[in-house]
Formats: C-alpha cells, sequence, structure tokens
C-alpha cells in the first residue's frame, strides 16, 4: 500500500467533487478487507471507514469541532448500497493537504488490520491524539451547562410531571405555575453569571420565576449527560425526544463525562433581584437602536436557597 498513491486519490477527490451536492466513493488504493470511501455532503467532505458492529463495539460516536467531526453514519452509496461509516468530515476551507494528513491517519488499515481495530473500537482516543490540528476547542467545551439544566429538570420532575421545556430562547423550563432559568459553572470560587438578553430573566406569562446555579466539578465519578438522561427516561418525561434530538450534537465524550455537583442555588427573580429586562426602560420599550442587552451578575451577596439533591 503506496502512501503516495493514496494521497493523490484523495486530492484528486477533494478538487474533482467539489460541486457535488452528495457522493460516496470507494477508494481504488485500499484494498478489501479494508475498504474506506471518500465522502461529501453539501459543504462537508472527508473520508469514512465501514463500521461492522460484529468486530467493534462502536455504535454511537460524535466529536464536534469548530469546522471538524467525526461521527458515526448511516449512508447509502450511488448503486444503493446502504453503508454504516465512521467519517472524519469537515466544512473549512482549510488546507487540502493538511486534511489528507488526517484522512490518510484515519483511513489506513496499519499491519494486519490493527490501526482500523484500534480505531473502531476507540476512537476518541485517534481524536484526542489529533486534537490540536482539529482546532484545539472542541464545540462541546461547554456542554457541563446543558447537564445542569437535566439536573434540575430530573429534581423537578420528582414533584411536577408537567414540567415543559421551553423552545422560547428566554429561560429553559417552565410549568403552568413557574418559569426556571438555571446556570451552570465549574468554577470553583465565583458566582458570576452571564444574562444574554434583556427577555432572559423575564416572566412572559407573569408566572413566579426562579432560577437555579449550579455548581459542578469534573471527577471520576459523579453525575453525567448520559446518567441523568437515563434517570429521565425513567421518569416516562414526555417531551423526552426534545432532549434525545439536543444529545445528538453532543459529543460521545462529553455525554460520559462525570462531575460532582458541589452546590445548587435557587434564587427567585422578584423586584429585589438584580436585572435588566424591557420593564426597566420608559414606556416598558427598549430605546431606539438598541438590539440586545448582555450583562453579568454576581450572585454574592443575594439572597439564597440551598438545593440538596
Amino acid at each position: 500500500m503506496k502512501i503516495d498513491l493514496i494521497k493523490d486519490e484523495l486530492r484528486q477527490l477533494f478538487h474533482i467533487l467539489q460541486k457535488q451536492d452528495y457522493y460516496i466513493y470507494k477508494l481504488k488504493e485500499i484494498a478489501s478487507p479494508y475498504d474506506a470511501y471518500f465522502i461529501r455532503e453539501g459543504n462537508w467532505k472527508g473520508v469514512g471507514i465501514p463500521v461492522n458492529d460484529k468486530k467493534t463495539s462502536t455504535k454511537d460516536f460524535l466529536a464536534n469541532f469548530e469546522n471538524i467531526k467525526v461521527c458515526i453514519q448511516n449512508k447509502q452509496t450511488s448503486n444503493g448500497e446502504k453503508i454504516c461509516l465512521l467519517s472524519l468530515l469537515t466544512k473549512k476551507e482549510i488546507s487540502i493537504d493538511k486534511f489528507i494528513l488526517l484522512c490518510i491517519d484515519f483511513i489506513i488499515p496499519g499491519k494486519n488490520g490493527e490501526n482500523r481495530v484500534e480505531l473502531l473500537s476507540n476512537p476518541q482516543k485517534w481524536v484526542n491524539k489529533w486534537k490540536e490540528l482539529l482546532g484545539n476547542k472542541s464545540e462541546s467545551d461547554m456542554d457541563y451547562s446543558y447537564l445542569g439544566e437535566l439536573i434540575i429538570l430530573n429534581f423537578l420532575l420528582e414533584n411536577n410531571k408537567e414540567i415543559e421545556i421551553t423552545n422560547q430562547g428566554s429561560y429553559d423550563l417552565e410549568s403552568k405555575e413557574k418559569n426556571y432559568e438555571i446556570k451552570t459553572t465549574i468554577l470553583r470560587y465565583t458566582s458570576i453569571i452571564e444574562i444574554h438578553s434583556q427577555y432572559q430573566l423575564k416572566s412572559l406569562n407573569n408566572n413566579p420565576f426562579e432560577l437555579y446555579f449550579v455548581r459542578l466539578e469534573e471527577s471520576k465519578e459523579g453525575v453525567s449527560i448520559n446518567k441523568v438522561l437515563k434517570s429521565i427516561e425513567n421518569k416516562n418525561y414526555k417531551n423526552i425526544d426534545k432532549i434525545l434530538k439536543k444529545i445528538k450534537e453532543i459529543s460521545s465524550e462529553s455525554r460520559e463525562k462525570n462531575y460532582n455537583i458541589l452546590e445548587i442555588r435557587k434564587y427567585n427573580i422578584d423586584n429585589d433581584f438584580p436585572k435588566i429586562t424591557i420593564d426597566c426602560f420608559k414606556n416598558n420599550s427598549i430605546p431606539k437602536n438598541i438590539i440586545n442587552i448582555k450583562y453579568i451578575i454576581d450572585l454574592e451577596g443575594i439572597k439564597y436557597e440551598n438545593i440538596q439533591i
């Protein structure tokens, strides 16, 4: 197997198939049984290797970066063949040669297929090895904030099965009686939260409003997104589909990462709580040409209730 020939084949495919909306092409320079494919789907392009459930436990994987992702995909070739692939894809117009370097390492089977077996059994290990070149910052770096939302949802479901995940983009959860905003931090000694709009701490239906502040610490044991999700599923939560849709966007590594819950505070968002909403302005209207308001609140010194979970 000549690396230079594989590089040339990939380089030609990246250029020739740039304008194809959808294309899966079996690479000629990598022989069976270690097949590999070139993939083009809209703005995404890259390579994939077949996932055989009899040889690997890899059935669900996602690692998201700014313009690159590694994921499990069910695809169909031009001749109608259905195939499951572990894919390395990019949508960034980066140096083709740099990305081909990644692709080569991804698809080369190694002696007796040892590289292929290792990649399929532990794709996260490969991602970690190439993390710096993949873009350093994972899109999942802040996924602990979603864990905080799930922790509070799971807690509230103990007493109220009618909690809804809101799609309004203002606060996070709501019921017929209350609205809820959840803020999560992994900083041990500060209690600062960022408010992203003039509506985030505004009760749109005039119901009482509560803010939960969750402080987490990464650990070997504790709670994870997958563990809390299982608890929510066991409660037969009616909106579980909304959670599962969001979960698909979160990397496998983040879903399994464990945290200790250091503390949970509950604040009542009332007239004494510092906030900026449209009610703060004359005629309940934001001045002309101001589109959005973002601000930071230090929660220290504000009355709250400790919540034990």
